[in-house]
């Protein structure tokens, strides 16, 4: 697994590039390696599919394809719906493009795509939890705490790996109070 932790760029179109990159390279030269990505994306995404809504070719040949497809097909909500900005189409096409999909809205106490931030006299949904689509059967935990403790709430995500007879659990939060990612496994 592969986690960029949260660097401080200044200008946000380099840090979704830089993203790109890295998930680009990750994804070509380790294949079989699952992403997670958490953090504050200045997305507003809507409710626009961050997967291809049935991924696959099959039907357009009517025969089986050398294609791998991703059979991921979870809703998604967002209580921000109103509209969707630039960063949000760079997000979803690298969903799309590399089998990620956005926690935020599907999962546990957040299946109803709670605000993650209070600014500029309004909500929105900018702060997101991305992970490989592998990763989902794994995470046993997802939510956005309603602590404004700063213009960011609190997100907190935990993980259940089985490796052999021996179970791991972790947890991934951010406390915006010092905006450090706090990390437990």
């Amino acid at each position: 697994m592969f986690h960029l932790k949260g660097h401080q760029f200044t200008n946000l179109k380099r840090m979704v590039l830089l993203f790109w990159k890295i998930t680009s390279y990750l994804s070509n030269k380790y294949n079989e390696c699952n992403i997670f990505r958490a953090g504050d994306f200045n997305a507003r995404t809507k409710n626009l599919l961050d997967y291809i809504y049935d991924d696959n070719l099959d039907y357009i040949y009517q025969s089986l394809t050398e294609y791998n497809s991703d059979n991921f097909d979870m809703p998604r909500n967002n209580k921000d719906n109103k509209h969707y900005n630039l960063f949000c189409i760079s997000i979803v096409e690298l969903c799309c493009t590399h089998y990620l999909h956005i926690l935020n809205g599907r999962m546990f106490d957040d299946n109803s795509g709670n605000y993650t931030c209070i600014a500029n006299g309004g909500h929105s949904v900018v702060d997101y939890y991305i992970a490989s689509s592998d990763l989902f059967k794994n995470i046993s935990y997802f939510n956005i705490e309603n602590n404004d403790i700063s213009d960011h709430f609190p997100v907190y995500t935990q993980f259940r790996f089985v490796c052999g007879n021996n179970e791991l659990s972790g947890a991934y939060g951010t406390d915006h109070d010092d905006s450090v990612p706090q990390e437990k496994f």
